[in-house]
């Protein structure tokens, strides 16, 4: 029967394909979750050491300045009496900010007569 045995082959052959095929899809979604995930770990270990530091908010603040969503930083800005100005209180939210966004967890501190009550955090992706 050689139609027997070239249906067989067929089968087989697909049966293989699908599965290279299957194979090289997972390797590749799991291999941009790995690097995306790898970048992550390394900004969130600097940002961590980074907080530790005197100054360290404040870096992450001047960060969040330049890379959070406008909406988020113009919610933190808007709370403050010099409307834009970055003084240390405001890198200060700023920086709470950042953190927040690299899923650190650091409870917000309103600075005193600001009325900031941690609003921006539906704004930050």
């Amino acid at each position: 029967m050689p139609g027997a045995a070239r249906r067989t082959t067929v089968h087989t052959t697909a049966s293989v394909l699908h599965t290279v095929v299957l194979a090289a899809l997972v390797g590749v979604v799991l291999a941009c979750w790995l690097t995306r995930r790898g970048r992550w770990v390394m900004t969130a270990r600097a940002a961590r050491r980074l907080r530790a530091t005197p100054q360290g908010l404040q870096l992450l603040g001047l960060r969040a300045a330049g890379t959070a969503p406008l909406g988020a930083v113009a919610t933190v800005l808007g709370t403050h009496d010099s409307a834009g100005g970055l003084d240390p209180e405001t890198l200060q939210v700023l920086g709470q900010l950042q953190l927040h966004r690299l899923g650190l967890r650091q409870p917000p501190i309103a600075p005193a007569g600001s009325g900031y009550s941690g609003e921006w955090a539906h704004h930050a992706t």
